[in-house]
């Protein structure tokens, strides 16, 4: 694959504007729950895609693209929709620092899923940084308590399924326009999500002064956001673009420690950073490599 800087450059930006979401989500936890936080999130965000769907003119795109790949599209919103519910669940019972740094080990999944599925190459310098990071999830997720030890599993079920729905970006991404991912994504949420709120019972009104969150934000990671990410997986490697997001969980440290003095204990920051730097690893070397090929 010919890689463009232009991807990385898109994918740093999907980095800052995906490092404030948890942070702000948790502060709307002291109010309401993770059902109706979620519910409201792709509430916003759908409303915010329709705004958008005529400006860009993407009406015709989307329909076609539904018509022509529905199938894909449905397994992708399925798997997507998992993930997403999984780790609200997590940001609910661990934090925001603890659940990103967890998120981050994603990572190996998309990588994975990128060796067997999209045939992208690996070698043993890779392997190196992949083994490097799976030591670092055991000394991140290393607990006696069993509530977290559920969640903690609950978690990494939703990152495999996850990762997989980002698989089906890439190997779509030729097909299927950028903007049609994230439409049909932010409105199966919400259909989703609003029938599990209304089945469970479970819609609390969030606070006023937490309004905000749910009419800035998703417009900024749910829209914007996802659009950039999905149009960066047509420009690089679906493992490159994924690894270039580790910043995130360090962004989300320090934002969490300003909003609510949150932090990691010692061992988990040392086996969040392990995850982060066998990632790194990982990338850097991929990047290099690229360069030379292409020399």
């Amino acid at each position: 694959m010919n890689v463009k800087p232009k991807g990385y450059l898109l994918m740093f930006i999907v980095v800052v504007l995906h490092s404030i979401p948890p942070v702000a989500i948790k502060f709307a936890y002291q109010s309401t729950n993770a059902f109706t936080t979620q519910l409201i999130w792709f509430i916003s965000a759908s409303i915010w895609a329709t705004i958008i769907l005529f400006p860009l003119k993407k009406k015709t795109t989307v329909i076609n693209d539904i018509k022509k790949n529905y199938k894909p599209l449905l397994k992708f919103l399925t798997f997507n929709t998992i993930g997403i519910i999984t780790f609200f669940y997590a940001l609910n019972e661990l934090g925001p620092s603890m659940a990103s740094f967890i998120d981050r080990s994603g990572t190996i999944f998309v990588i994975i899923f990128g060796i067997f599925i999209l045939k992208e190459q690996f070698n043993k310098i890779e392997l190196f940084g992949l083994m490097l990071s799976i030591l670092g999830v055991f000394i991140l997720s290393f607990t006696n308590d069993k509530v977290i030890l559920i969640t903690l599993l609950v978690q990494f079920i939703g990152l495999i399924i996850y990762s997989y729905s980002l698989i089906i970006v890439k190997k779509y991404s030729k097909k299927i326009d950028s903007f049609t991912f994230m439409f049909t994504r932010v409105w199966f949420n919400v259909i989703l999500l609003g029938l599990m709120t209304l089945t469970t019972n479970s819609y609390i009104t969030p606070a006023k002064n937490t309004y905000w969150i749910f009419i800035v934000l998703p417009l900024l990671t749910a829209v914007i956001g996802q659009i950039i990410q999905f149009y960066a997986y047509s420009l690089i490697d679906v493992g490159k673009a994924s690894l270039f997001t580790n910043l995130i969980p360090f962004f989300v440290l320090i934002f969490s420690y300003i909003i609510f003095g949150d932090l990691l204990s010692i061992r988990q920051f040392i086996g969040g950073s392990i995850v982060v730097f066998g990632l790194c690893i990982i990338v850097l070397y991929k990047t290099k490599k690229a360069n030379v090929e292409t020399v």
